[in-house]
């Protein structure tokens, strides 16, 4: 299993919400313990531990495309049905 983590309507200061988010990810280490990674905007703040099962090389989140930005917990089924959501939009790692 992973661990997400996210903020919404924090805090203005943007290292302020970025140290809350590694503070909520560190809890939740042990359930993704083989990375993990965040996102930061005005409004949200979204982390992610995760635990490398399937897409061992290029699975790492947040995941992000020209409008969207997203982590999830799920195997390699729900990663066809979020494209299918996404309607075909193009999924890259902030990395």
């Amino acid at each position: 299993m992973c661990g997400i983590s996210a903020i919404y309507g924090f805090d203005s200061d943007k290292d302020n919400r970025k140290k809350t988010l590694v503070k909520m990810l560190s809890v939740v280490k042990h359930r993704g313990p083989d990375g993990w990674g965040y996102y930061l905007s005005p409004d949200i703040a979204l982390g992610q531990n995760r635990l490398s099962i399937v897409d061992l090389k290029t699975g790492d989140q947040p995941m992000v495309t020209k409008e969207n930005v997203i982590v999830f917990n799920g195997e390699e089924h729900l990663k066809t049905i979020l494209l299918n959501i996404l309607d075909g939009s193009i999924l890259r790692t902030l990395r």
